[in-house]
């Protein structure tokens, strides 16, 4: 069991940071915490992160100077003098600068590459948590895509405003009847994104006034950024420069450090902070932002672990007890985060449920592998009749999500249905069942399963 944290440490547990993150909430009073989200953070709502960008400007640089990258070293020496590889803090605006010189190219790639996008679990998350009250209704983010109002148009969840532009500046209060999206580094649709080092040198007089108006007697929760922009790094270091003169950022500053998709099972809190100390080294975390973490002198700021973004705000939106925002967060749930979910429901501990879900993976496994025979016949094995009561029964040999069947003309004017093999917790997590799962629509047949999950044995 993990015991509490010592104060001089500047490592806590998720669990940790979600306790700070919602104390004041469960307490009926107002939220003390606001969301600063980066690139990360939409990471899982498929969006090309940074490294994912650079790696391909690389590639289509290496065949335009006929670079061998097979040749370590000169290959090496080239991404260092020309991309500023090595250096995490220049890489990507550097990239961007070298292949899109032009700000019109920059803006035409980001939003090719964003407009389709859809939120992710994170996003709709954060919205709920932002239109309830759980947390301050004003979120800072450097991301210019449209995922956070996508969230909340599409669960209908009330008011937002995005500020975009410094002229929309004006238009941000201290509301809790109408949701902010700050975008500090613009938006694809106002076409000011900002990406190069000159472009992200410092932010506007506008947008950094916002940022200190926003940031007054609040806590700041920031998750998928490495804060390697230079406007970013001055914001941070002026929080932790005021932070025993004025009420900035006076709740603390919890910075997540993604540790991966899936957290490793009964860590301990020390074995916790020597992995967080080694993927804030991995991740590039700028030096700058560990400094003011480590000199704050207050025990507010703190790095925790993140092992997936959904992961996190799935946690934090159950530990809210609020059934109803809870219900309509697990619509968005992928299939093994709801399995999860609903095993856990169930009372199933950690380790039952990671065995079962391995075995189901493996079932997936073999089904993705296995080849179908493509002629669509039918194999007759059994056919009966009950002249009485006008039954027929006959057994076939076959693909039973195969949509062939149900179409057959001698089933036309028939009432057909797909019994489905299912387990009490109605996961649909392998072989048939997920068969049919995949064919029927995911999304849609996983929301109605939950309602009935689970279901008592005998019944």
């Amino acid at each position: 069991m993990m015991g509490l944290p010592k104060m001089n440490k500047i490592y806590i547990s998720d669990k940790e940071a979600i306790r700070n993150i919602l104390a004041d909430k469960r307490a009926d009073k107002l939220p003390n915490f606001m969301f600063w989200i980066g690139a990360g953070f939409s990471a899982d709502a498929g969006v090309r992160t940074a490294q994912n960008i650079c790696n391909d400007i690389r590639d289509e640089l290496f065949i335009e100077y006929e670079i061998d990258k097979s040749d370590a070293e000169k290959a090496g020496k080239w991404l260092v003098e020309n991309l500023d590889w090595e250096d995490h803090s220049k890489r990507y605006m550097t990239c961007l600068q070298r292949f899109y010189p032009n700000e019109a190219k920059r803006n035409e790639f980001f939003h090719k590459i964003l407009v389709d996008a859809q939120p992710s679990l994170s996003h709709y998350i954060l919205a709920l948590l932002m239109s309830n009250g759980y947390v301050k209704s004003t979120c800072l983010t450097t991301n210019f895509d449209h995922l956070i109002e996508n969230a909340f148009t599409q669960q209908d969840i009330g008011r937002f405003q995005t500020v975009r532009t410094d002229e929309e500046c004006i238009f941000w209060e201290n509301r809790i009847d109408r949701a902010y999206i700050d975008k500090l580094q613009g938006d694809i649709d106002t076409q000011n994104v900002m990406n190069t080092r000159k472009e992200t040198a410092k932010l506007s007089d506008a947008m950094a006034n916002l940022f200190r108006d926003a940031c007054h007697n609040s806590g700041l929760v920031v998750i998928g950024t490495a804060g390697n922009e230079k406007s970013v790094r001055k914001v941070f270091e002026e929080l932790g420069d005021r932070v025993n003169k004025n009420p900035v950022s006076s709740f603390g500053l919890l910075w997540g450090v993604y540790m991966g998709s899936r957290k490793p099972l009964d860590l301990t809190e020390s074995e916790i902070e020597k992995l967080l100390e080694v993927r804030i080294k991995e991740t590039a975390i700028n030096e700058e932002i560990i400094n003011v973490i480590e000199d704050s002198t207050n025990g507010l700021y703190k790095f925790f672990p993140v092992w997936g973004a959904g992961n996190f705000m799935f946690d934090l939106i159950k530990d809210t007890k609020n059934d109803e925002m809870i219900s309509k967060a697990s619509q968005h749930l992928d299939h093994e985060m709801r399995l999860r979910f609903i095993y856990s429901n169930a009372g199933l501990t950690e380790n039952a449920i990671e065995q079962h879900l391995e075995n189901l993976r493996r079932q997936r496994e073999k089904r993705d592998k296995y080849q179908p025979d493509q002629k669509n016949e039918i194999d007759l094995v059994l056919k009966a009749r009950n002249e009485a009561s006008n039954i027929e029964v006959r057994v076939l040999y076959g693909d039973i999500a195969n949509k062939f069947y149900m179409r057959l003309d001698e089933f036309r004017n028939k009432r057909k249905a797909i019994v489905s093999p299912e387990d009490t917790c109605v996961s649909a997590g392998g072989g048939v069942a997920y068969s049919i799962l995949l064919e029927a629509g995911q999304k849609a047949l996983l929301n109605e399963l939950a309602k009935f999950s689970p279901i008592e044995q005998n019944t």
